[in-house]
């Protein structure tokens, strides 16, 4: 597999703020089953309505009143995070901060490996670890996402190595093989209503406007890790509300994947153009056009936003008429200009 990679254009992020958001209609498709995803009944959650703001912090989710500004319930990711292990010894910490969240590191250098494997139920990882695999240090990532009615949290767990002399497989950033992922959505009163437990993927999220949609941007590259290996590199968009999977296509390529109002958007690349993709949830259908990498120079004379497209170098663009639409059961190929 090859992952294409190509500088990140200033103007390509200008012009995506500007063509960003439309109205949708609902509709819905096939559930997305995992013996991992565990839904709370809604007998279960307290009764009565309360109009509280989520407060992402950098080491839990607070959720104040908005009249009294009292804070009615708080989140710690140190508490819930399943991938803690108490006793130990921190390496730094923490090794980098992210604007809502925190990296930590952990040195596994005093256990064996097959204490490891216990410790953590790696048994589960999709592929089996190296023989001559050396454990160094385990990276644990708190991070949160969240809108006016729901928050949701993402733990992960990746496993580090030291590079040593004549051991083929022990200079690996990280053994992506063994990365998980576990999930807890909260809504406004901060009581859990779903959780999705040991994704197996590198992940990033994104949260629509209204909530209803999660978008995850997965995948990866362990160039070290027996030769070159990667994670599948795609996205994925769930629904939250059912936690059902209506999209999701391995793209070959690592972009990021963005939520503006209640659509997704992102740029892909061809070796002659650059795609624009848009998503649309509640239509179930995406909508992309290519462009000719060499001809595209969006500035804020050549380009104006409109209610259906945009107008660029005097030429009208229409997301109904001009771009391509591919409904979400099928699957997007990148067209050439």
């Amino acid at each position: 597999m090859k992952t294409f990679y190509f500088k990140t254009m200033l103007n390509i992020g200008f012009i995506w703020a500007l063509v960003a958001a439309l109205p949708c209609v609902q509709t819905l498709m096939a559930q997305y089953s995992n013996r991992n995803i565990i839904i709370i009944p809604p007998q279960k959650l307290s009764e009565g309505v309360e109009d509280n703001e989520i407060v992402i912090l950098r080491n839990k989710v607070a959720f104040v009143d908005r009249t009294s500004k009292d804070t009615c319930a708080v989140f710690h990711f140190a508490k819930h995070n399943p991938y803690y292990k108490s006793g130990l010894p921190e390496l730094r910490r923490p090794i980098g901060t992210i604007e809502k969240g925190v990296y930590e590191r952990f040195d596994l250098g005093g256990l064996t490996k097959k204490e490891i494997v216990k410790l953590y139920g790696l048994q589960n990882t999709p592929a089996p670890i190296p023989d001559d695999f050396k454990f160094g240090g385990v990276l644990l990532r708190n991070f949160a996402v969240g809108v006016s009615n729901i928050a949701v949290v993402q733990f992960s767990i990746s496993f580090h190595s030291w590079c040593s002399p004549n051991q083929e497989h022990n200079c690996g950033y990280e053994l992506l093989l063994a990365h998980k992922n576990t999930f807890i959505a909260l809504n406004n009163k901060g009581e859990v209503i779903w959780s999705w437990l040991d994704y197996h993927n590198c992940a990033d999220l994104e949260l629509t406007e209204n909530g209803k949609y999660l978008g995850i941007n997965y995948g990866g590259i362990a160039e070290d890790y027996a030769g070159d290996y990667f994670w599948p590199t795609g996205i994925q968009i769930v629904e939250t509300a059912t936690l059902t999977t209506i999209f999701k296509q391995d793209l070959d390529q690592i972009m990021p994947f963005i939520a503006h109002g209640n659509i997704f958007w992102l740029t892909l690349y061809t070796k002659e153009s650059l795609v624009m993709v848009r998503f649309e949830p509640e239509k179930h259908v995406v909508y992309s056009l290519a462009i000719n990498k060499e001809k595209w120079s969006p500035s804020a004379k050549s380009y104006k936003d409109i209610e259906r497209g945009f107008i660029w170098e005097g030429k009208t663009y229409l997301w109904d008429r001009d771009f391509k639409q591919t409904p979400f059961n099928q699957p997007l190929k990148l067209q050439q200009p």
